[in-house]
């Protein structure tokens, strides 16, 4: 397959591409994942959550017909390399693999690197908490009773500036649904390259508040697509 390189773009609801039938954005993960089945007719899912993040995919697809066939691993931040041997056993590919991710630091990086090797050639990756609405959000590490996305925005960006060879989008909604994919498809398509990501991630390094004031204020240049 021919690589092409991966590109920034941050999606809003007039950001449709021409070249794709309008229809409203989706705002909820829920109507992503619907709208990208209408269109390409998964038959193979894998859905992806933690004890503490995503339980709302426990329910995801439960009323898919008999054809398609949905798989769930469910893991524990203590345990998570169990991802791994879980998704070795089922020794498949995916059209559609749905992760919300644990959110403390390196999970997500450790999730998207060894899902997407899973995605069959015209697969899609949707990842929650790409895109939190405020700093009270990205505290690094979880703490009971608080809405949370840590830092699975940052390493969202991290992992498309080094692995520029798949598309990438992030829809702004629902605390931001980030889209991989090997080829172009709805809602993800080529787009000028962002310098501005790496001035990010260096920033993230050293001090990760101003960092995600930074990332709001370039927030098209940043979210990648």
């Amino acid at each position: 397959m021919q690589k092409v390189r991966a590109q920034n773009r941050h999606i809003k609801s007039s950001a449709v591409p021409s070249t794709y039938p309008v229809t409203p954005i989706p705002k909820t993960y829920h109507e992503l994942c619907n709208l990208l089945d209408r269109s390409m007719h998964f038959k193979n899912i894998l859905c992806i959550n933690t004890n503490i993040t995503g339980l709302f995919l426990d329910k995801m697809f439960s009323d898919a017909p008999k054809n398609k066939i949905i798989h769930r691993i469910k893991y524990y931040p203590t345990n998570y390399k169990i991802l791994e041997t879980e998704i070795q056993q089922l020794n498949t590919t995916y059209d559609l693999i749905c992760l919300d991710p644990y959110h403390e630091p390196n999970y997500t990086t450790h999730n998207l690197t060894l899902l997407v090797s899973y995605l069959n050639d015209g697969g899609i990756l949707v990842c929650h908490d790409c895109n939190p609405p405020n700093k009270v959000h990205v505290r690094p590490y979880f703490t009971p009773n608080n809405s949370w996305c840590g830092v699975t925005y940052a390493e969202f960006i991290g992992f498309a500036c080094a692995h520029p060879e798949w598309f990438y989008a992030v829809i702004e909604y629902d605390y931001g649904l980030g889209i991989i994919s090997k080829q172009p498809a709805l809602f993800v398509q080529p787009f000028t390259p962002c310098s501005e990501q790496q001035v990010f991630l260096e920033m993230y390094k050293d001090t990760p508040t101003d960092a995600y004031k930074y990332f709001k204020k370039m927030q098209k240049k940043l979210s990648t697509g």
